[in-house]
């Protein structure tokens, strides 16, 4: 419907075009047409162009404005709101600015109305560009600078909106955050910056298959997070072409935009707090709903290798945790049953000591 409309518009304007034309051109005598005949064929001749013309300009908006209309789906109510407002501001300073010109004589027509267009369209579009960044400064006391997208889970805006939470790399490649997303907690906006996608695509194309593989999986994970209609995944294209490490590069984007950086990286974590960045480490996430476990308690693990100490040997549980078994080192390649005797919580993960009881016969 809206092709046609487009084109039925065209078309008259092209005709109208043709009307005016006639007056200037005249057709050879040879043709024997003069007169009404003359505008008429004009006229048409317009109007055949204006249809041509008209289809192909009705598809070409068409696909504009859906486009447009996917991005601003993509885009806050506020910030969409500020933009609207901003640009109603721009445009009302470039109408004063532009008052002046008025002044100028009818010589200076064509230079007076290019200038009062790049006004308009130069003060418009800053309005625009300035309040959809600052827009949250208005709701936030002390001026603190916002992201554009809200708080982070826990910490609420004054309209109740989470935050953003930038994704890093390793976060991508580890996988979990798709099913942590599924579960209903994660809240707010993921914004994935141009620079860490660039850094997966690298991965991807590298000539070691691991880390081929790796950059896979991220980008695989990313491509299920954007069909996740628990969450909203968002790309940017904010970089900071000074900062050659990636980690920086998140640091100092979740610093201006207020948001937060999700992650498993345990030297990102550091530098981040370092820098008063709020984090998310999924791996503290995953220790703290992990079962406790008591001293007494008996596990049964299979032992892969020596420990640090004479007389030890590691194991895994299932969900990855350190197992270190006093007097297992004779047992190594064995299936064991052991007696807990501590635990110790790092940042890194939790490790489990226990003493030998038994071994596993095998079956």
């Amino acid at each position: 419907m809206l092709i046609e409309i487009i084109r039925f518009i065209i078309v008259l304007a092209g005709a109208v075009s043709g009307d005016y034309a006639s007056t200037y051109i005249d057709l050879p005598k040879g043709l024997g047409v003069t007169g009404r005949s003359e505008i008429i064929l004009f006229m048409l001749f317009g109007a055949l162009f204006g249809y041509l013309i008209g289809g192909i300009a009705g598809r070409r908006l068409q696909k504009s404005l859906l486009w447009a209309e996917r991005a601003l789906q993509k885009v806050p109510l506020p910030e969409l709101l500020a933009g609207v407002v901003g640009l109603v501001l721009g445009l009302l300073v470039a109408f004063l600015v532009s008052l002046p010109l008025g002044i100028l004589g009818q010589a200076w027509q064509m230079p007076r109305l290019f200038a009062v267009v790049l006004l308009y369209v130069i003060l418009g579009a800053s309005g625009v560009r300035l309040a959809t960044r600052r827009w949250q400064d208005v709701g936030r006391p002390g001026g603190h600078q916002a992201g554009l997208s809200g708080w982070l889970a826990g910490e609420q805006t004054p309209s109740g909106t989470a935050i953003a939470k930038l994704l890093d790399t390793n976060i991508l490649i580890d996988g979990r955050i798709v099913d942590v997303c599924r579960s209903g907690f994660i809240e707010g906006e993921l914004v994935v910056p141009r620079f860490v996608l660039a850094e997966l695509q690298a991965i991807a194309d590298s000539e070691d298959d691991l880390r081929r593989s790796r950059g896979r999986r991220g980008l695989d994970v990313l491509h299920a997070l954007q069909e996740e209609a628990a969450v909203r995944v968002t790309l940017t294209d904010r970089d900071f072409p000074e900062e050659r490490q990636v980690d920086a590069k998140l640091v100092r984007l979740a610093k201006e935009m207020g948001a937060a950086i999700l992650t498993n990286d345990y030297n990102l974590n550091k530098v981040a707090k370092v820098e008063g960045v709020k984090i998310l480490n999924l791996n503290e996430l995953t220790n703290a709903v992990k079962s406790i476990l008591a001293a007494g308690e008996e596990l049964v693990t299979k032992l892969h290798k020596a420990g640090k100490e004479s007389g030890q040997a590691v194991g895994y549980l299932e969900d990855g945790t350190m197992v270190v078994v006093d007097g297992g080192f004779a047992l190594l390649g064995k299936t064991v049953v052991s007696e807990v005797t501590g635990v110790l919580q790092t940042p890194a993960g939790r490790m489990v000591f226990a003493k030998l009881k038994a071994e596993v016969p095998s079956v």
